[in-house]
């Protein structure tokens, strides 16, 4: 069994079978962008429904929102990550877990996944 968690809402059902692929990106900082591992921001996809959960350094996005406007994302992963590593198996176990960070609700979501190798 593998357990994951990752900084976002991801609903998965029991059963179900993913794919979890986790990135590296370039992440702006005081001295420059560095290269860096996404380890709690993976894209999942629900290889039974087809729902990707993904989060917004992975979508091409400046990053800046405006106020009572979504988030202008790309149609798919940024061609700037490049993927690291995935595991592809059934979710044994999903917790959504809701947590409160200087006082705003934030939310993250642990999966117990059962590694399979791909067909």
């Amino acid at each position: 069994m593998k357990k994951i968690t990752v900084l976002f809402h991801a609903p998965i059902p029991v059963g179900h079978r993913v794919q979890v692929v986790w990135y590296e990106c370039l992440q702006g900082g005081i001295f420059g962008a560095t290269s860096a591992l996404l380890e709690h921001e993976p894209q999942i996809i629900d290889l039974v429904t087809g729902i990707e959960y993904v989060s917004d350094k992975l979508t091409g996005t400046s990053g800046e929102k405006v106020a009572l406007k979504p988030l202008a994302v790309g149609p798919g992963v940024d061609a700037r990550a490049k993927p690291r590593y995935q595991l592809v198996g059934v979710v044994q176990r999903c917790r959504i877990i809701n947590h409160r960070t200087f006082g705003e609700p934030e939310v993250q979501t642990e999966l117990t996944i059962a590694p399979q190798t791909e067909p």
